[in-house]
């Protein structure tokens, strides 16, 4: 039924020197749809399809589309091709006979209307614009909650984050004496303090342990002389404390990582960490270190 059609269709494409495989890329269309309706074949797809494809096809080598779909319903329904052209497509026919009806209607009112009779006026209802539903508005506020409630998470995270691992140091507490009388206490300590050499030259104290702590930060220090007398202290940045002793220093560093000790004029190999505690004891052999705090 459909042999004419599928030779107009491949003429006309010779006749614009396409093969197939360029009509497919310019169609869009698989080679193997074309080659289907240059065989007469139009029920490779559901109806629907076949026509779009058959209209890009006329498009694309220069035919009518109408005048094709036309004939393509002609050989549809066995019809002769020549009288394609009386052949309608339904869904047209249908919407035709929807319009005509319409105009009937309107036709057939406009005649029973009294000519003197006024003309209503056209009225129109103005809608308000929906509002939200309180469904929505309570959707919002939830939205609105957990967003709330992510920030403040996060601003908690941040903090914790912040002091547990920024600004971790371990807590240092002198409980025996305020702190601002020790600092006024060594602020004095630090004025005229006698150089190590004038101490260990001095024959009064020639048999004596004589160790000099430096600091380089801010470090509050502990020490037990002799098992016997205890003094703490804090040293600032750039000074430094000279102790004479018989036998033994026992000492707790607050701010370990600044300090740098000499013992007889000699340097000790210390090793401190800012912001940690350690403890040392000294003596004429030398530095050793302490697992927990000395005492009396």
């Amino acid at each position: 039924m459909f042999d004419k059609l599928a030779e107009e269709l491949k003429q006309a494409r010779l006749k614009n020197n396409l093969s197939i495989q360029q009509l497919s890329i310019k169609t869009k269309i698989d080679v193997r749809f074309l080659e289907a309706m240059e065989t007469g074949d139009f029920s490779y797809l559901p109806e629907i399809y076949v026509k779009a494809f058959t209209k890009q096809y006329a498009r694309a080598v220069d035919l009518d589309e109408d005048a094709i779909i036309k004939k393509y319903e002609a050989s549809k329904k066995g019809l002769p091709y020549e009288d394609a052209e009386e052949v309608k497509d339904e869904e047209t026919h249908e919407i035709e006979k929807k319009e005509n009806l319409k105009a009937e209607k309107v036709v057939s009112k406009r005649e029973t209307r009294d000519p003197q009779a006024p003309v209503p006026p056209y009225i129109y209802n103005a809608v308000k614009a929906p509002s939200a539903s309180k469904d929505d508005s309570s959707l919002n506020d939830k939205k609105k909650i957990v967003l709330g409630s992510v920030i403040v998470g996060l601003v908690i995270i941040a903090a914790a984050v912040y002091f547990l691992f920024l600004r971790s140091s371990p807590e240092i507490i002198v409980p025996e004496r305020p702190i601002e009388e020790v600092i006024k206490e060594n602020k004095q300590r630090f004025v005229e303090k006698p150089g190590p050499d004038s101490l260990i030259n001095n024959p009064a104290v020639s048999d004596s342990l004589m160790l000099v702590i430096k600091s380089r930060d801010t470090s509050w220090v502990k020490i037990i002389l002799d098992d016997n007398n205890i003094d703490e202290f804090i040293l600032f940045p750039g000074s430094q404390k000279i102790i004479a002793a018989e036998n033994n220093y026992k000492i707790t560093f607050g701010n370990s990582g600044g300090i740098e000790l000499n013992l007889n004029n000699k340097p000790l190999n210390f090793s401190g960490k800012r912001n940690v505690i350690k403890y040392a004891l000294i003596n004429k052999n030398g530095l050793i270190y302490l697992n927990s705090p000395p005492s009396l």
